[in-house]
């Protein structure tokens, strides 16, 4: 379906600057014990709350520019082969529906914030390989998520994708003077 940008109005009292974090969101992993229950229903429901919650707090703090950080694992992959059993379609499929949420997820922001930063890394349940020794560091499923979403928003004007400078596993972000350095953490 396609997605729809309005450029939104605005806000020139607005200093600050949002900052949202997505991480092992691990779509295609299916769960259901004691302590959690999980599957895509639960990811589309819990994705459709953040985003919620997101334009809520907006509405309080009034500020146009928000940097999203998707810090790896949002596939979960078949890094493990008990891991592999549990889920409910295979990682090609999981990457191009995650693909979709998210470039979805950003659709929505940029209509509502005047600057949306978007940047990710990879995390290691989205590697190419199951078995970690034949694992070869640059090969990912990731690597198509953010390919994907600058195809799917490249009319959306107020979308800026970051690309990882230093190393393919770290964002750099400036905001608001400062800087920010955020990892999925399994290195």
């Amino acid at each position: 379906k396609p997605l729809h940008w309005i450029k939104p109005i605005p806000n020139s009292g607005s200093k600050g600057a949002l900052t949202l974090l997505l991480s092992d969101l691990h779509k295609g992993m299916v769960t259901d014990n004691y302590w959690n229950k999980y599957n895509d229903e639960v990811f589309y429901e819990r994705l459709n709350q953040l985003t919620q919650e997101v334009l809520d707090y907006q509405k309080i703090t009034k500020v146009n520019e928000i940097h999203v950080f998707e810090l790896g694992d949002v596939v979960s992959g078949q890094i493990h082969r008990l891991t592999k059993l549990a889920e409910t379609e295979n990682v090609v499929e999981s990457t191009q529906k995650v693909a979709e949420a998210l470039s979805e997820l950003v659709s929505v922001l940029a209509n509502n914030f005047e600057t949306v930063h978007y940047y990710n890394v990879k995390g290691n349940h989205d590697r190419v390989s199951t078995r970690k020794e034949e694992e070869v560091r640059t090969e990912s499923f990731h690597n198509f998520i953010m390919c994907y979403m600058k195809v799917r928003l490249e009319k959306f004007e107020n979308v800026v994708f970051h690309e990882n400078n230093i190393d393919s596993e770290i964002i750099v972000a400036e905001i608001l003077g400062n800087k920010y350095y955020g990892v999925h953490g399994h290195l």
